[in-house]
């Protein structure tokens, strides 16, 4: 995932392609995490996952 042009995190479908996770690197910027979360359920749908999960990181 990027934001602003700089890798922040990963995804990937779990369980045949059923659920996708996002892990963040490092904490997000609070404007960012909105538009996280509607990326993932964006990806989510076109890869056919039945739901997604966002674990974002905190420090």
């Amino acid at each position: 995932m990027l934001v602003d042009g700089e890798i922040i995190g990963a995804w990937r479908l779990r369980k045949g392609g059923r659920h996708l996770t996002i892990t963040t690197f490092d904490a997000l910027p609070t404007r960012a995490r909105d538009p996280l979360h509607a990326e993932a359920e964006r990806i989510g749908a076109l890869r056919g996952a039945s739901s997604t999960n966002v674990e974002l990181h905190t420090s």
